[in-house]
């Protein structure tokens, strides 16, 4: 698993860890639309004139009698106010550029995964692939031409990568990327532009989610800090052997010659000193955990989920659904989207629970999942709206 997809640049040009990611995703899902049971991003494009309306109709039949003149004059403002602002009432409240501005934070982090897979390729492919980043990672991109040159250079080097999980989804990169250069569509009417747009954001949140779960999603049941602790001892026995040759080398050379230092030492002096460096570096990257290990236990989890929920096809399928209705079942396919809400829920609150040590690995998988969520709720939203 690349470590690189660990902390990245979710929000805006902020550095900002999943575990900040999280923390704001968590928020979002934290309460329901007013007058609606839909819970999580959907409240944030609702209405505030229709979450006060809502609040003005609320517990009428429990209104003591002493209040209801108070409450008949202000139902009778709120009548006068939508007459006099109709037009502005007729649908949610949106503002032009949050679609525009949300695409552009998808392209940042679709940049960073990309770029997080530069060791996965030849050295040729590896800088190509960071030019390429750098193009998506750009705050604001002006020369369209040149990011759908760099997304069709991706296409032809993404099959090319040693990492087997990247390679097998290049179809989904590909996907991505189309949707990244496709101009947003116009809807019909006011409503209809609103459910254009929280559909195709909905799209993408959905497929980056998805696309960066599949890359952090363990493919051995190999905890990766017990790569970086065998890095580290390979180090320190290469330390302490350099030190050893070093200690002998200037021992000999003050018996024949009575000086302390040659051009070799000094080399190897330097190299020693490198080692220490390396060794402060990997030392960093090892996170605390218990004993006995708990990744067997992580590893299950979240395949278990992956088999049945978080698998490219059960998404995939959730999302086509969602954006083109079911003729057979109008409601199934918001049925389905909450069925797979609840189980991201459960998996996300386990792995916050159950492993505190392991937010090294859980956080990331974590902050995808929220991703996915994000989008498949923008678009069920879109969907109940264009009912």
């Amino acid at each position: 698993t690349p470590y690189a997809l660990y902390p990245s640049s979710y929000l805006d040009t902020k550095n900002a860890s999943s575990d900040e990611w999280v923390y704001s995703a968590e928020g979002q899902w934290s309460k329901k639309m007013t007058g609606s049971g839909l819970q999580g991003p959907p409240r944030l494009e609702q209405s505030l004139a229709s979450s006060l309306i809502a609040h003005l109709l609320r517990d009428w039949e429990n209104l003591p009698l002493s209040e209801r003149a108070e409450k008949t004059t202000q139902i009778r403002g709120m009548i006068s106010q939508i007459l006099l602002h109709e037009s502005s009432l007729s649908g949610p409240e949106q503002d032009t550029d949050v679609g525009t501005e949300e695409i552009g934070l998808l392209r940042r982090m679709f940049g960073v995964t990309i770029g997080s897979m530069r060791e996965a390729f030849d050295e040729e492919d590896s800088e190509e692939l960071k030019r390429i980043a750098d193009v998506l990672l750009e705050k604001d991109v002006e020369d369209v031409e040149g990011l759908a040159a760099a997304l069709f250079t991706l296409m032809e080097i993404a099959p090319r990568s040693k990492n087997s999980q990247f390679s097998r989804h290049v179809e989904l990169v590909g996907e991505i990327s189309s949707e990244l250069l496709a101009p947003a569509k116009d809807g019909e009417g006011f409503v209809g532009k609103v459910v254009e747009d929280l559909k195709r954001r909905g799209k993408v949140w959905s497929l980056v989610g998805l696309l960066r779960w599949t890359l952090l999603l363990p493919q051995e049941k190999v905890d990766p800090a017990f790569l970086s602790v065998r890095t580290l001892d390979r180090l320190v026995h290469r330390k302490k052997l350099s030190s050893a040759s070093f200690h002998a080398k200037v021992g000999v050379e003050r018996v024949l010659s009575g000086k302390s230092a040659t051009p070799e030492t000094h080399d190897l002096s330097l190299f020693i000193d490198k080692l220490s460096k390396d060794i402060d570096v990997v030392k960093a990257k090892i996170p605390s955990r218990p004993t006995p290990s708990q990744f067997g236990s992580i590893f299950k989890s979240v395949h278990d989920f992956a088999q049945v929920f978080g698998n490219m096809k059960r998404v995939r399928e959730t999302l086509s659904q969602l954006l083109v209705g079911n003729k057979d079942d109008h409601w199934r396919p918001y049925d389905e989207e909450e069925l797979w809400q609840n189980s991201a829920l459960q998996l996300i609150r386990s792995l916050q629970r159950n492993y505190p040590d392991y937010v090294d690995i859980t956080g990331p998988l974590n902050a995808s999942l929220y991703m996915i969520k994000y989008g498949l709720r923008l678009c069920s939203y879109g969907g109940l709206l264009s009912v």
